[in-house]
């Protein structure tokens, strides 16, 4: 790979003859050929360029010989013009792949996704820099990332055991939601501790073991998320059809009495939309969010996220008495 096709390179380097000496010329073509580092073989391709095109404009001089140890790479001097000394030296960002090794890290990551089977774009990283604030004169950001070589023991060092007892929990879940509940506590936790990280900046002393305080914080909220959903399912249950709703309102008022006290089915089904009822009525014949996501033509997580959204705004519209 080079700057400039090889028939370029190749006619410059038959001319160079005319400003190069022969141990120049043999030294520049062994660069050229360095395929152990493509980076010099870069330097030299663009080095023999600069001295091609200043050779066209006047008489110049390659590492002319001083008084010093240290050769320039040009001389520039045309009779009654102005001359000047120069080092070519050809940009690249080698130096900053090792300080910021975002693209390696990429790479590693994704290699790790696809080994385990899962999918590229249920994932989301964010890197940021120690030192906080950048400003103008200011120490040179340096990321919160190991060099490349340390990945596979600071960072890709453990199985994801955290993981694993989120799937088992998610297998072993009461409800017949498809692991959804568990899931949803799991994103929250681990947006719950990027945030804490975030605020933490280096200012605290680091979390001594992530993990632990990642399986920590999700048994701790899917403690409390299950008691929540169980106080939900004794509180508000589920009627099969709405016949059975209209048979339960000409109930006396003895019996409406007592069930409006435990279940309030009767206010709740009245408040509820169409789309919601249906949902309902589905999830009551035994249907699950996948079935009625079918039926519905959108995905059955969306229906279940969505169903329980509208049913938390009924409870609290109803807990408010509006």
């Amino acid at each position: 790979m080079s700057i400039f096709p090889r028939r370029i390179v190749q006619g410059l380097i038959d001319t160079s003859p005319r400003f190069l000496r022969t141990s120049q010329i043999r030294n520049l073509v062994k660069r050229l050929n360095n395929l152990a580092d493509p980076s010099d073989a870069f330097a030299a391709e663009w080095e023999l360029v600069v001295l091609s095109t200043f050779h066209g404009i006047g008489p110049i001089q390659h590492e002319p010989r001083g008084s010093g140890t240290r050769h320039p790479d040009l001389l520039f001097g045309p009779e009654g013009g102005v001359s000047f000394l120069a080092d070519i030296t050809a940009a690249s960002d080698k130096g900053m792949r090792v300080s910021y090794p975002v693209e390696a890290f990429t790479a590693a990551l994704r290699q790790k996704i696809s080994e385990r089977g899962l999918r590229g774009n249920s994932f989301g990283w964010e890197l940021r820099n120690k030192t906080g604030a950048l400003y103008r004169g200011g120490p040179r950001p340096a990321l919160r990332l190991c060099p490349s070589r340390q990945f596979a023991t600071r960072i890709f060092n453990r199985k994801p055991k955290a993981l694993a007892h989120v799937r088992q929990v998610q297998s072993q879940n009461p409800f017949n939601d498809d692991g959804i509940l568990v899931a949803e506590v799991w994103e929250s936790v681990l947006q719950s501790v990027s945030r804490t990280l975030d605020r933490m900046n280096g200012r605290r002393g680091e979390i001594g073991d992530l993990e632990a305080y990642l399986l920590g914080s999700f048994y701790h909220r899917l403690s409390r998320a299950l008691k929540k959903e169980q106080r939900r399912e004794e509180t508000i249950r589920l009627v099969s059809s709405i016949e059975e709703l209209e048979i339960l309102g000409t109930a006396s008022h003895a019996e409406q009495h007592d069930i409006e006290g435990t279940l309030h089915a009767q206010e709740i089904l009245g408040r509820m939309d169409t789309w919601s009822r249906k949902v309902w009525v589905a999830r009551e014949y035994g249907y699950t969010w996948k079935h009625i996501g079918r039926v519905l033509g959108i995905p059955g997580d969306s229906v279940m996220l969505r169903f329980r959204r509208r049913m938390k705004i009924l409870r609290a519209r109803l807990s408010g008495g509006r």
